[in-house]
């Protein structure tokens, strides 16, 4: 079964990399990973394309008409502010979607009930490629000030770790567990010094 899959995957290629076509231009031999992941994934994205490709969905949003439309502008604006940062533009698309590019999906918004004494900061949910963000209370200017330092933090802190899925944490989590163990074993060595001690 994966030696099928593997076949058709090399044939598929070939038919979009014919060979009359990278033999003639001597493309094939000139190409690097780097280009082969640009053809296969396509470019970078830019705020616009993202802009176009955003829905919100007023259906699991906390906040409806009028409401969410403000929202909806606000938001955008606060991305137009990062049109030139492809840093931030790409691991926002990989916080939002797990991809470093665009597809043809449709990204999903919703906008969930801001919570006193919580961090509300954006989450996704990569697989639906649905970002969710709160009604942070607060006039337009205040708005977009908490939605831009929340966004920065929960980018840029969280992208690697999904992208990676989960490398960072899993490491965590393996340290954690030697660090138990060790510790385990020490207080092991210590109650058979006390035993032999009394004996």
């Amino acid at each position: 079964q994966n030696k099928e899959a593997i076949y058709n995957f090399c044939r598929g290629f070939h038919l979009v990399m014919s060979e009359s076509t990278y033999n003639k231009s001597n493309t094939m031999s000139m190409l690097t990973i780097k280009d082969l992941s640009k053809l296969l994934e396509g470019e970078p994205a830019n705020i616009e394309q993202i802009i176009d490709l955003t829905e919100f969905e007023e259906s699991n949003s906390i906040v409806k008409d009028d409401d969410l439309l403000r929202i909806e502008r606000l938001f955008y604006e606060v991305l137009e502010e990062f049109n030139d940062n492809k840093e931030f533009i790409e691991k926002l698309m990989i916080f939002w979607t797990n991809q470093k590019t665009l597809t043809n999906n449709k990204l999903k918004v919703v906008v969930l009930r801001h919570k006193d004494g919580e961090s509300n900061l954006p989450t996704s949910a990569t697989c639906f490629f649905r970002l969710k963000l709160y009604n942070y209370p607060g006039d337009d200017k205040t708005f977009k000030k908490t939605l831009k330092d929340k966004l920065i933090t929960s980018v840029m802190g969280a992208s690697r770790e999904i992208y990676n899925g989960g490398g960072p944490l899993k490491n965590k989590t393996k340290k954690n567990k030697k660090k138990n163990i060790n510790n385990s074993s020490h207080k092991k060595s210590m109650r058979r010094r006390k035993m032999i001690k009394n004996n």
